[in-house]
């Protein structure tokens, strides 16, 4: 029940759910049971929460855990289109080579989101462009100034 509430807090964006539970010893890569095994901090950047991703982050969760499907809390983010979580994730060393289990990395997977997703109109495919080049040149930034 403990594990439930405290995934649940963190898909809301309960900051004092998830703070509490936290300075109690809840693990912050605490994950769902079964499904998809997502963590605290998949459900954070799947709903655009940053102050708990940050939380999270500042108590050791792990930025390159997977789900069962392979996806990691940068997936998320980015498949979502929260340029400030996947810029934080960046900072915190999440990876951009990291393959889920349909063989992608974050960006071929963000394209299929984004871009093979349902019938967009012109202007959604539009802006969904705009957003997947923001994400790939994020990440290339990151890259560089990581020097690999």
């Amino acid at each position: 029940m403990e594990k439930t509430e405290f995934l649940k807090a963190a898909g809301k964006g309960d900051y004092t759910v998830v703070h509490k539970m936290l300075a109690q010893g809840i693990d912050a890569d605490t994950h769902e049971e079964g499904g998809r095994g997502r963590t605290a901090m998949m459900r954070a950047c799947r709903h655009g929460h940053t102050d708990i991703v940050r939380l999270l982050l500042e108590k050791g969760a792990d930025v390159n855990k997977q789900d069962a499907f392979g996806d990691t809390a940068l997936t998320y983010a980015a498949c979502n289109g929260y340029m400030d979580i996947v810029k934080l994730l960046l900072e915190h060393g999440a990876g951009t080579e990291i393959r889920n289990n349909a063989g992608r990395t974050v960006l071929e997977e963000v394209g299929a989101e984004l871009l093979c997703g349902p019938s967009l109109t012109d202007e959604e495919l539009s802006e969904a462009q705009k957003q997947y080049w923001d994400i790939i040149t994020m990440c290339r930034q990151h890259t560089r100034q990581q020097g690999t």
